[in-house]
């Protein structure tokens, strides 16, 4: 019997330029989810981004890049989104 596959949220963090988008890539590949899309956002725009992208349904991989950028608020709320990620 195959084992399922359950996708979690993920933190990949680093100094920029040290490969956390290329890992992020990495795990979508092998993670078998490499027919669903993978999106990148800036932190700083990225907690409305994100919150339309849930509501439509969205099935990717979603990286959220500089959040060293990113106000308090966005962080909180990007925060309470993965929090709320249905395991």
């Amino acid at each position: 019997m195959p084992a399922t596959i359950k996708r979690l949220p993920t933190l990949i963090s680093g100094p920029q330029g040290a490969g956390a988008t290329h890992l992020a890539r990495h795990l979508h590949r092998a993670g078998g989810f490499s027919r669903t899309p993978f999106l990148t956002v800036e932190a700083q725009e990225g907690l409305s981004v994100v919150k339309g992208l849930l509501a439509k349904g969205y099935a990717g991989t979603l990286t959220v890049e500089h959040l060293e950028l990113a106000s308090a608020s966005v962080l909180d709320g990007l925060q309470e989104l993965v929090q709320a990620y249905p395991e």
